[in-house]
């Protein structure tokens, strides 16, 4: 820990490869602020938090249409999950809003969509040391969901 000419005192430590500096009037806050971090870090982010990073993400990375297929899947997921935190969320809760999501009707695409959207979020949080790992991973999706094929529209619908 060292003093700086402005009469803070600053400690630095590398996490994931990246420098990160804590700052304090006293040595003792010092200390006290890195201790908050490593709890915060710990417990990890909450998930609507991690949600809106991978979605600011995805946008650019993905075309429009590719971004706006997500919209739904990325609403009701932080519906359900968003003030909690993205460590303490267990693949049975996942599978459980899965279950739930069969029991509405949801159709299979719609389903798998949702499973899809949750899985590419813990891969960013992961990616990004956000989260520990991807619990969506091995929950699977319930085998006699509905599907039916669209149909095209009338004669005269189309003109």
């Amino acid at each position: 820990m060292i003093k700086r000419a402005d009469g803070r005192w600053q400690e630095a430590v590398t996490i994931n490869g990246k420098r990160k500096f804590f700052y304090g009037r006293t040595k003792a806050e010092v200390l006290r602020k890195m201790k908050e971090f490593d709890q915060t870090r710990e417990r990890g982010v909450k998930f609507k938090d991690l949600a809106d990073a991978w979605s600011r993400w995805h946008e650019g990375e993905v075309t429009y249409h590719g971004h706006i297929a997500y919209k739904a899947s990325y609403k009701r997921l932080c519906e359900r999950f968003g003030d909690r935190r993205v460590n303490e969320i267990t693949s049975q809760e996942i599978a459980s809003y899965i279950n739930e999501l069969a029991l509405k009707r949801y159709a299979k695409r719609t389903i798998q969509m949702d499973r899809t959207c949750m899985s590419l979020i813990y891969d960013y949080g992961v990616l990004h040391g956000m989260a520990k790992e991807n619990p969506v991973k091995i929950v699977a999706i319930p085998k006699a969901l509905k599907t039916t094929k669209r149909r095209l529209p009338d004669e005269a619908d189309i003109e």
